[in-house]
């Protein structure tokens, strides 16, 4: 446009994700994002560097983190007001001022679960929303040999062939991984050990076995198999086999 020769200009500015709320003598500029953080209940090994998979009938806490800036300045989560859902659902119990987690269990049938969280300030203007995908896994058990040096040899499940050689003995520990267990060897948990087929009783606790040779100068395999079992959710369940050779 001119005027009188003079040359004006105009400029729009877009700015993401802010919201202006009015107050009695003055505007405040809000914006935010959350994000969901899955922390599953269930079991892994000592000094297991993985994550702990939510698994078919397990259970996991869902952390919401918000970052919501107002006038330059976070907001805590005691500032906020957190509103789930669960499947489309409002979870109305676990929702409120400052209530930034739930906790959730996979349910029967086994299926996918839809989380959601709106994050809306006290006066109920939403300031952000992030949902999650909960896709339940199979929990899995391995097995290790229980070193009489060393310890349990976690660097090396058994699987395939083991060749145990000349050896009398060999000592297997069972290691679930993903189970809802109150503990490895509690009274929710069954093991079930069988060689060639052939039930075997356990050496000591019920996650324990111990191998021996039948005699000198012999040779042979032993197919190993083990069954586990969470008796409180019947779909936690899963098995493992593997060989050991002996002899010369």
């Amino acid at each position: 446009m001119k005027f009188a020769g003079t040359i004006f200009s105009l400029f729009i500015l877009a700015v993401p994700s802010l919201a202006f709320a009015q107050t009695a003598s003055s505007t405040v500029a809000v914006s935010g994002s959350v994000d969901l953080v899955v922390e599953s209940t269930s079991l892994v090994p000592p000094f297991y560097t993985g994550k702990a998979i939510f698994a078919t009938q397990g259970t996991a806490r869902i952390i919401a983190l918000p970052n919501v800036m107002e006038n330059g300045s976070a907001l805590s989560a005691n500032d906020l007001v957190f509103t789930w859902q669960r499947d489309g659902q409002t979870l109305s119990a676990e929702s409120g001022a400052g209530k930034d987690a739930i906790t959730v269990s996979g349910t029967v049938p086994i299926r996918d679960i839809s989380v959601s969280v709106s994050v809306s300030d006290a006066s109920g203007n939403v300031l952000a929303t992030a949902s999650k995908i909960l896709s339940p896994a199979d929990p899995k058990v391995l097995v290790y040999e229980d070193n009489p040096l060393y310890g349990i040899l976690f660097n090396k499940a058994m699987s395939g062939n083991y060749y145990l050689g000349q050896r009398s003995e060999l000592d297997l520990v069972a290691e679930p991984y993903f189970f809802n267990l109150a503990s490895i060897d509690g009274q929710d948990s069954t093991y079930k050990w069988f060689v060639n087929g052939n039930y075997a009783s356990p050496s000591g606790a019920s996650n324990e076995l111990i191998l021996k040779q039948a005699g000198n100068n012999l040779s042979g395999t032993a197919a190993v198999t083990l069954d586990a079992n969470n008796n409180d959710r019947i779909f936690q369940y899963a098995s493992t086999n593997f060989n050991v050779n002996f002899g010369i």
